[in-house]
């Protein structure tokens, strides 16, 4: 398999990552904005945590399409890796986040 097409695949899946990241944490937000500004205090934590979870995915995804990106120009293995290894670190955030998210449905 040719490596440029890998890389534009890493390029095609991490931003579509990226975006379904976004969606998670709009939705931490607009869970958290859901509470009284008095009860808003005692949720703080857990949407927090969210929030700085699908954040680091986020960073994660838009790093691997940096970096799938940056193949096109340089084509090198010392830069491909990365775009996948950043990748696999979004993904498994993301799905640590949706495991934590129906855990906490009570």
């Amino acid at each position: 398999m040719d490596a440029s097409h890998v890389t534009d695949q890493l390029l095609t899946a991490s931003t579509a990552l990226a975006g379904l990241i976004l969606v998670f944490i709009g939705n931490a937000a607009s869970g958290y904005d859901g509470y009284d500004a008095s009860q808003q205090q005692a949720v703080k934590g857990k949407y927090q945590t969210q929030g700085w979870l699908g954040f680091a995915g986020f960073a994660a995804a838009l790093l691997s399409a940096f970096f799938a990106l940056a193949y096109n120009w340089v084509p090198s293995p010392c830069i491909e890796y990365p775009s996948a290894f950043f990748f696999f670190i979004s993904f498994a955030v993301a799905c640590i986040a949706a495991f934590m998210q129906v855990r906490g449905i009570s």
